[in-house]
């Protein structure tokens, strides 16, 4: 179901000057409607342009809207929330996601997530417990957020991952407010470095950490134990 033309009265109207100036949109997928209703109501900074229950309904809902930030969970009322996050990052690779992790037993699909890029994942379990605001927070602040309970799954997929090198202190210091998804610009303020400093910093723990980007170094370096877990 598309629950899209009920925004306006599902979500709550205090927030909505604030979700604007934050300017993030998302995309909400979820197979429970008790619990996209919760979402909609949540104070997660986040201006939702499209909620629905289903995965075709969802991409629809990406192509129409082009967000920021695409939330699901694995479970949806028809189709796979985790297949939903693979063809999500192939429509918009530039799309951050998190999937929050209903049925944690399926590794393999999880996995599947992991390899194509997903941004973040909670457990369902969890999300009372201040995680989800964490892991909304770093996802779409650039960061990435992976739930204590999940990490061995992605010691798993990262295994391979060593460092060319060893890293600095300083470079240990930029990956931890990476992973918790500072921009470059705050990176700098709270480290007294210039911009140009922090990129030159990323560039070197790119290639020290053979990552594809900012947010794939992160997890690597999350997976090698080199930065600490978001929720620990």
């Amino acid at each position: 179901m598309d629950f899209t033309p009920h925004l306006p009265r599902l979500q709550n109207p205090d927030l909505s000057s604030l979700e604007v100036i934050r300017g993030r949109r998302a995309v909400v997928a979820m197979g429970s409607p008790a619990l996209l209703t919760f979402f909609c109501h949540y104070p997660s900074q986040l201006r939702i342009t499209g909620a629905a229950t289903t995965a075709q309904e969802v991409l629809d809902l990406l192509i129409k809207n082009k967000p920021h930030v695409l939330i699901a969970t694995d479970h949806l009322e028809h189709g796979c929330g985790i297949d939903l996050v693979v063809q999500a990052k192939q429509l918009q690779a530039k799309l951050r996601t998190l999937l929050i992790a209903t049925q944690p037993q399926r590794s393999q699909r999880l996995k599947a997530a992991i390899k194509a890029g997903c941004n973040g994942i909670c457990l369902e379990s969890r999300i009372g417990f201040g995680t989800l605001r964490a892991a909304i927070g770093a996802v779409r602040g650039g960061g990435v957020y992976i739930d204590s309970g999940l990490a061995d799954l992605f010691r798993q997929v990262h295994a391979d991952h060593t460092p060319l090198r060893p890293i600095t202190q300083r470079e240990t210091q930029v990956l931890t407010l990476v992973t918790q998804g500072h921009s470059n610009p705050e990176i700098g303020a709270q480290l007294f470095l210039s911009p140009d400093t922090v990129k030159s910093h990323i560039q070197n723990l790119r290639h020290k950490l053979q990552a594809r980007d900012r947010t794939h170094a992160a997890v690597i370096g999350l997976c090698r134990g080199l930065v600490p877990w978001p929720d620990t």
